[in-house]
């Protein structure tokens, strides 16, 4: 699936106006796919139609690709990114500020590590914000183009239950393939070395050195 979709600012406003309109249209929407599924399954489509091959890809009819769309909920704000901490939280010396200082270091050093995951994933978390926006939008521009068209009004004087005849199949298949064709495709393998798991690793505590206790600074 493809990210690249919704990327530009103006496009994201846009895609958020456009996928509000998709609630509006779902009533109208589900009865015109329901009709266009009930002649898809009885008479299938054209053997060269190219609605097949998106068939065949999402394995749904166009009614559910309707609804998979009409479920997308983008999120409103990315996951929030930690801040840093500081170099030393307290002032002292002695070898229990030495255990303490490697230990901290390291946990300073885990941190970097966690807060570039963790703005990658709330970069991951925009653009697949982006994705459903986009999704949402283009099904919106897929319904309402569907529901003003020649081949809506072949679907809906088409008889369920009879043989429609290739132009009623037809026309499902064109509306079919309109709406498949908006659920563009996300694919998120490339963020998984980004996304992947950050280890504390420990770091190398200090040989005490002799003596006892320790002093603070005032």
């Amino acid at each position: 699936m493809n990210a690249g979709r919704g990327q530009g600012a103006g496009r994201h406003r846009a895609d958020r106006r456009q996928s509000e309109v998709l609630d509006r249209l779902l009533g109208s929407g589900r009865d015109l796919l329901a009709r266009v599924d009930a002649l898809l399954d009885e008479g299938g489509a054209p053997a060269d139609h190219p609605v097949l091959p998106l068939i065949a890809r999402w394995r749904v009819l166009p009614g559910a690709a309707l609804e998979f769309a009409a479920a997308l909920r983008p999120p409103l704000a990315a996951p929030p990114v930690p801040g840093p901490l500081p170099e030393t939280p307290v002032e002292w010396t002695g070898p229990a500020a030495a255990a303490f200082g490697a230990h901290w270091a390291g946990v300073r050093a885990h941190q970097d590590s966690l807060t570039a995951r963790a703005e990658a994933t709330a970069e991951f978390a925009a653009q697949v914000s982006d994705w459903m926006f986009a999704v949402r939008s283009d099904m919106a521009g897929a319904v309402a183009a569907s529901l003003g068209s020649a081949e809506a009004v072949a679907v809906r004087t088409a008889v369920p239950g009879s043989f429609a005849g290739p132009g009623a199949h037809r026309a499902a298949a064109d509306i079919g393939y309109r709406v498949l064709a908006a659920v563009a495709p996300f694919d998120p393998a490339s963020w998984a070395t980004r996304l992947a798991e950050s280890r504390y690793e420990p770091s190398a505590r200090p040989q005490p050195a002799p003596g006892r206790g320790f002093s603070v600074d005032v």
